[in-house]
């Protein structure tokens, strides 16, 4: 991927943890941030969706772009935190169209 694409998912990944630091723990938002910020995009992205996941509500996010930038990063196929996490966000995303843009 060039550095375009990996601006254009960062930004989406800030815009996006914007919209649910409220509802995270600081540590949380922290942690995150830290991983964006060493380029740990990956990290981040999966980190900040298990997250979101586990939100008691569903944010305004277009989720069939976050699936579509989850492949981009290529965690369908390998993930960082939870060996689990690509059926699982699948599954929040296909429960979920009416975020979805």
């Amino acid at each position: 991927m060039n550095n375009g694409a990996y601006r254009y998912i960062d930004d989406f990944l800030h815009r996006l943890l914007e919209k649910v630091e409220p509802s995270l723990a600081k540590g949380a938002v922290e942690d995150i941030l830290k991983e964006l910020y060493v380029g740990e995009t990956e990290l981040g992205f999966e980190d900040l969706l298990l997250y979101v996941i586990e939100l008691d509500y569903v944010p305004e996010v277009d989720l069939l772009e976050c699936r579509r930038i989850g492949r981009m990063l290529g965690l369908d196929k390998e993930t960082m935190i939870d060996t689990n996490f690509w059926q699982k966000f699948s599954d929040y995303v296909d429960k979920n169209p009416q975020s979805s843009k």
